[in-house]
């Protein structure tokens, strides 16, 4: 019998099935830009409007957008850790069944969204966020 992800009450181990696919970018190659309109944890979860970043050479360079853009920025920033902004991998949701909630485990899962970790050299965090494609 196959797990479906389904929460049979409130004491069971709440785990989504695996249902991404993910692969790791040839880091310095990676330049271009994202526009962010799911979430980005942490910090922040369910974002409330949407963050564009700017990449060169797989690095995160620029920050555009409104509170949720300027909240990641100073959070990232305030890790004085420069590993936080390289590109670690993209991946592809595959569950129909995910939602958006602000809740990472399930939201790199939602059919069609396009998770990214960021930080691959540091061991601190595990930083994802997630594009909503469509949008």
């Amino acid at each position: 019998m196959g797990y479906d992800g389904i929460k049979a009450s409130r004491f069971c181990f709440f785990r989504l099935p695996r249902a991404q696919v993910s692969f790791a970018p040839i880091e310095e190659t990676m330049n271009g830009r994202a526009i962010i309109h799911g979430g980005i944890s942490p910090p922040i979860g369910r974002l409330t409007q949407p963050v564009e970043t700017t990449f060169e050479k797989g690095e995160i360079v620029d920050f555009k957008g409104q509170t949720d853009a300027v909240q990641w920025k100073e959070w990232l920033v305030s890790q004085e850790d420069s590993k936080m902004f390289p590109i670690a991998h993209v991946s592809v949701g595959l569950n129909p069944n995910a939602e958006l909630r602000g809740f990472i485990i399930e939201d790199e899962r939602v059919k069609g969204n396009s998770p990214s970790r960021a930080d691959p050299l540091s061991h601190h965090f595990n930083l994802t966020c997630t594009l909503r494609i469509p949008f």
